[in-house]
Formats: structure tokens, C-alpha cells, sequence
């Protein structure tokens, strides 16, 4: 063989031999970037456990202000004499019992924080117990029916991180083990029912089963039909008294609204649940009781709640504000909807979708004028109409002004007034200055009442109420008495 095939094989095993050593290194690298835990789960005797599952999670429990969730990089089962192992990157670790799923845990234990590095092996042990039980029964709050797969979230009290979820089963239990300590429930999720938000705390020892009873508030649920008996789809349905939550029905009519009947206005026998949709002009409202859970809700055809707003000298208010109470009772008046209507330049407006078989209000306001309410339909003699025609809004261009004093005859400073009346505008409120003096601008021709809410200090409050005329000034509004409730105007 020539010199230079001698050269060349010599080159080609030079670059064998850097990449081996490469190769080497590189595995060198890898196997020290790598920590290892060697553990074992062993009960409070120190006797060997077999056959438990063990987590390792990123992250640890020792911040007490975080609420960030564990991450999980792979579990173990622990052999016969116990022991288990895991490799992982050096890092924060959390090493606990895995959740046994929908079966009940037969151990719990304290979870273990680890700081890996890749040094020494790190050794560590898990020590299990008995602990306590805690079933939780949730059942329908009229029909005590067990609710299935209910999701009841509980926390360690003064805990913001190790949340424990558990799903009931056929029976309507939930099950879980805990440590020995005190626990609040957190939440309650069930498909179709409330829950009423309340944090139930209780304590739990070793080898004790503690029994919690939860009933939970169906939804209401029901069906919109429109004239013909066909489902409605898009009508917006919401129930007054029960929050501010509005369902829309889907394509088959079907709605559901979430409400907590047993501990939201528990004084209220009846409610009204209002049920519209504007484009096609169809609306109604029902008396339900607390205990409706299904409805059938036909709507009713109704016509176009029109009118228009103007000041005394008959020129149209533009940008107006215009919406619909319903008086129900237990409640009294109460929007329709969240909706307002503004009226067009010529002080127009039109609102869809009033019930004719309700008892409603229109109100209308508008900057720089008074207010002015409306029974609809109005009656007429040639019947009821939804044509309010003109209304005339008074001009909000007088003020109240005067002192306030205590019964000495001294000013009462940072005094709270408000003022309201018949076709006054929606707020009148001011305060008093260092020298009990007040001004209310922008009040229309009338009466205006007034209250007073002084705070005194030390939880005492005067409050004062009295009448007076739209465009006084240089009033006195003196308190008799010390602390009273009586006023008086000079």
C-alpha cells in the first residue's frame, strides 16, 4: 500500500477517534444534569408498604401565597420492601401519593418537598396513615335525590395551594381521606344545580369518618313556544328576584337558568320570570314559586311600546334614556332588561317586546331634565294603547340651597344629602362644606325631599329628612335634638 492511502486511513481513524471521545462527553454531560430520588413508603411503625402509587411533581407547597398547580413528570409504584425511585433534572420537586382515582385512598400522607441536584443519589421516605374520612352527601334540595358526579373541591383551612377535588358517585357520596387537620369546602359543581358559595369548615381526626350533608338547587329549566306552540330560539329569559343572570333559549327553545333558592331571599314567596325576544315582538312574564324547576313559557304577540319626548316648548329631546319596570311583588319595580333605549333627533324612541300581561313602568330622563314615569299600556277611550304620544320632561334649571346645624346651632360638616321627588332627575346628592353650607344644582320646578346622613363618629350617625321647595335658598335645616331622627326647615 502507498504512502498516501497509509495518510489517508490514518485521518479517517483520527476522526473515529475525536468523536468517541465527543460521544463520551456528551453522555458525561446528560448523566450529570440528571438527579436521582431513592425512596421508600413505609407506615408510622416504619414497617415496609407495597403496592402505593407515588407522584413526582415540578414545583413545591413551601410558598404559602402561590397558588400555581403541580406538574407532574411520572409516577412509581412502591415494590415489596417499599421502595421506589425517579430521575429527574435538578430542580424544586414535590413528592406525594398519587389520587387513586374514583376509588377511596386506604393511605394518606404528608406530602415531601425535594431540592434535586445531580450529585449523591437523594434519599427520602414516605410515611403513610390510617387518617380520617370525609363523605360528603349532596342530594336535590326538594327531591333529596343523590346527585351523581358532583365535584366537590376542599382545602386545607388557611391553605392557598393543596386543593383536594372529589366526584361523587351512584350513591351521592363523595369520599376522600385526609391528614388530620381542618378543612373547608371550597366549591360544589354538579350539571344543573347551585350551590350557595358558603365555605363549610370542619375538622377531621385520625381514624374518625366525618358525615356532610349538602343540597344543592336545581336549575330552572324549561321550554319557550311562541303563539303556535313552536319553540322560540334566542328569547332572553332572567327571573326577578333571583340575581341578574339571563339565559337565552337555544334552537329547540330550551333554556336554563342557575338559581340559589335555598338561601338567596329566603323571606320572598314569589317570583316573576320575564321572558322576551324583541325581533320577533313577543313577551311574557310568569308568577313562579321557589320551587319551580321546569317551565313551559308561551309567549304572547305584543305591540311596540312607542312615544315621544319633548320639553315644554314641545321641541324634541334628542339622546334621551327610556326603559320598561315590571312591579312584582315582594320586589317592586324592577327593569326588564339591562337594556336602555335612547331616542332618535326628533325625541323619538320605540322598545320591543313589552308583556301586555305585566304591570309595567315607563320611565324616561334625560340630561338636563327631570323624569317622568308612565303606566302601560295607557288607558284611552277607545281602550289600552302602546302609544305613550308626547311626553313633556320638565327643565332641571333651579338649585336648593342652605346650611346645616345641629340642634346648637353649630354647622355639620361632610354631611351626606340626597334628593329625590316626583319628575326629579335620578340624582341629586351633594355634601355639606366646613360650614354645614350645600348647594343642589339642577333641580326641576316641585318639591324635593332631602335626607341628611351625618356620621358623628364612634358609629353614631343624625340623619334628617324634610321637605322642601325647588329654587330655595338660604334654607336652615337644624336638628331639635342630639342623635334624633327629627328636622325641621326655616
Amino acid at each position: 500500500m502507498g504512502r498516501g492511502n497509509r495518510n489517508w486511513m490514518g485521518g479517517v481513524l483520527a476522526i473515529f477517534l475525536v468523536l468517541g471521545a465527543m460521544e463520551r462527553g456528551w453522555a458525561q454531560t446528560r448523566s450529570s444534569a440528571v438527579g436521582v430520588v431513592q425512596g421508600w413508603v413505609v407506615d408510622t411503625t416504619g414497617a415496609a408498604v407495597r403496592g402505593v402509587r407515588v407522584r413526582l411533581s415540578r414545583g413545591t407547597y413551601e410558598d404559602a401565597f402561590s397558588s400555581y398547580p403541580l406538574i407532574s413528570v411520572g409516577e412509581a409504584v412502591a415494590r415489596a420492601d417499599g421502595s421506589f425511585s425517579f430521575s429527574a433534572p435538578p430542580g424544586e420537586y414535590t413528592l406525594q401519593l398519587a389520587p387513586p382515582g374514583d376509588q377511596l385512598a386506604p393511605w394518606v400522607a404528608e406530602p415531601v418537598s425535594l431540592r434535586l441536584t445531580s450529585g449523591e443519589p437523594l434519599v427520602t421516605r414516605i410515611v403513610v396513615r390510617t387518617g380520617g374520612v370525609c363523605a360528603i352527601a349532596l342530594a336535590d334540595d326538594t327531591s333529596q335525590k343523590p346527585l351523581v358526579r358532583a365535584r366537590v373541591t376542599i382545602r386545607e383551612v388557611g391553605s392557598f395551594t393543596n386543593a383536594i377535588t372529589v366526584a361523587s358517585g351512584i350513591d351521592g357520596l363523595a369520599r376522600v381521606r385526609l391528614l388530620p387537620g381542618s378543612y373547608e369546602i371550597e366549591s360544589v359543581l354538579c350539571d344543573g344545580y347551585a350551590y350557595d358559595e358558603q365555605r363549610r369548615a370542619f375538622t377531621l381526626e385520625e381514624n374518625e369518618t366525618r358525615h356532610v350533608a349538602l343540597l344543592l338547587t336545581a336549575d330552572v329549566r324549561g321550554v319557550v313556544r311562541d303563539p303556535y306552540g313552536l319553540p322560540v330560539a334566542g328569547a332572553r329569559v332572567r327571573i326577578v328576584g333571583a340575581g341578574r343572570e339571563e339565559a337565552t333559549s337555544d334552537d329547540q327553545g330550551r333554556f336554563e337558568i342557575g338559581w340559589d333558592r335555598q338561601f338567596q331571599f329566603l323571606h320572598a314567596r314569589t317570583f316573576c320570570l320575564v321572558a322576551q325576544h324583541d325581533r320577533r315582538n313577543l313577551a311574557t312574564t310568569m308568577t313562579i314559586s321557589r320551587d319551580s324547576t321546569w317551565l313551559d313559557v308561551p309567549l304572547q304577540a305584543c305591540p311596540v311600546l312607542v312615544g315621544r319626548l319633548a320639553d315644554p316648548n314641545g321641541q324634541g329631546i334628542a339622546g334621551a334614556s327610556a326603559y320598561v319596570t315590571l312591579r312584582v311583588s315582594d320586589w317592586g319595580d324592577t327593569p326588564l332588561s339591562e337594556d336602555v333605549m335612547e331616542t332618535g333627533a326628533d325625541g323619538r324612541f320605540e322598545i320591543p317586546a313589552v308583556p301586555t300581561n305585566g304591570l309595567c313602568t315607563l320611565r324616561v330622563y334625560a340630561a338636563g331634565h327631570g323624569t317622568k314615569d308612565t303606566v302601560v299600556p295607557i288607558r284611552t277611550p277607545d281602550g289600552v294603547s302602546f302609544d305613550v304620544g308626547t311626553l313633556t320632561l320638565a327643565p332641571a334649571n333651579l338649585s336648593v340651597s342652605g346650611r346645616v346645624l345641629d340642634s346648637q346651632g353649630n354647622p355639620l360638616a361632610n354631611a351626606r344629602i340626597s334628593g329625590w321627588g316626583e319628575g326629579q332627575p335620578l340624582k341629586l346628592n351633594t355634601e355639606t362644606d366646613a360650614q354645614g353650607r350645600f348647594t343642589i344644582d339642577g333641580v326641576c320646578p316641585g318639591q324635593v325631599n332631602l335626607r341628611i346622613d351625618v356620621d358623628l363618629g364612634d358609629g353614631r350617625h343624625l340623619l334628617i329628612q324634610t321637605l322642601v321647595n325647588a329654587g330655595a335658598v338660604g334654607l336652615e335645616i337644624r336638628s331639635r335634638e342630639p342623635y334624633s331622627r327629627v328636622s325641621q326647615e326655616r
